[in-house]
């Protein structure tokens, strides 16, 4: 998924070999670290202190 692409609840946003995005609002990270919605919104990507997170911004 893209950055402002609309994702809905459960929906796979990034499909990963270990942790290169990590989890932010309104995201889980699965086993396989995949990381998926838990609300249907829309997808913000963002760095913090060198850290990639994905955020789901909540309609």
């Amino acid at each position: 998924m893209y950055g402002s692409q609309i994702v809905k609840t459960g929906q796979i946003i990034v499909r990963q070999r270990g942790a290169d995005f990590h989890a932010g609002q309104n995201t889980e990270l699965g086993r396989d670290f995949t990381l998926f919605s838990l609300k249907e919104g829309t997808v913000k990507y963002r760095k913090l202190h060198g850290v990639n997170y994905v955020d789901v911004i909540a309609k």
